[in-house]
């Protein structure tokens, strides 16, 4: 059930949650969208922590730039919904962005998968700088979020470690007294290969994360 707010009578003094939604307002007046205006206001305690509005992320030409990135493609405004070609980032991504930002500024994100064309845009409005991944999945998609990030001036590169050497990283280092793996374990995966390194890793991840 949705608990309903009323307003104040005309001429008196604004609720905090007036104040508030007004701020909001306010705040979505800045949106760089043709089609829809949407602000965000984050509050704890009664003080603003973060603001947004719905726009391309920094760094990339808004709309009200170089116009609507969908219409261009014969998209109308209601088709195709986070399908990549709208590069807006959401008035509420943009407020926890907003919370975040000095955080991650400079930071670099590692990831297996090439970021889909929605995680680039909030990836890019949290200030992330830099990209390594190990595979991308969908010639279109890729290309689409790689011409975002070069736009932002995202530096992008890709690592794609093989499995020989993940398993010479994890498993033929010098000894030490103790360690993740135990001599047991090495010693299978000497023998079995890099075919049975998965099962002992989840085993091992099963350990540390048993009750959590």
């Amino acid at each position: 059930m949705i608990g309903e707010i009323k307003e104040c009578a005309l001429g008196e003094r604004p609720s905090w949650d007036e104040y508030f939604m007004l701020m909001a307002v306010a705040a979505a007046t800045r949106a760089s969208c043709h089609h829809v205006r949407a602000g965000s206001v984050i509050v704890q305690d009664r003080q603003v922590i973060g603001t947004g509005y719905n726009g391309a992320p920094p760094g990339v030409k808004n709309c009200l730039e170089i116009g609507c990135r969908k219409e261009k493609n014969g998209i109308g405004v209601d088709g195709q919904l986070n399908s990549g070609t709208c590069i807006a980032v959401h008035s509420e991504v943009n407020a926890l962005a907003h919370l975040t930002k000095l955080m991650n500024k400079g930071a670099t994100l590692y990831v297996t998968i090439f970021p889909c064309s929605s995680c680039t845009r909030i990836l890019i409005s949290y200030g992330i700088k830099r990209v390594v991944f190990k595979k991308n999945y969908d010639g279109r998609e890729f290309e689409i979020a790689k011409s975002l990030f070069e736009e932002a001036g995202i530096e992008v590169c890709r690592l794609d470690l093989s499995p020989e050497r993940i398993n010479d990283i994890l498993f033929n280092h010098p000894k030490v007294d103790f360690d993740v793996f135990s001599v047991d374990e090495k010693k299978r995966i000497n023998e079995k290969g890099v075919r049975d390194a998965y099962n002992i890793i989840k085993e091992k991840l099963g350990e540390f994360t048993n009750g959590v």
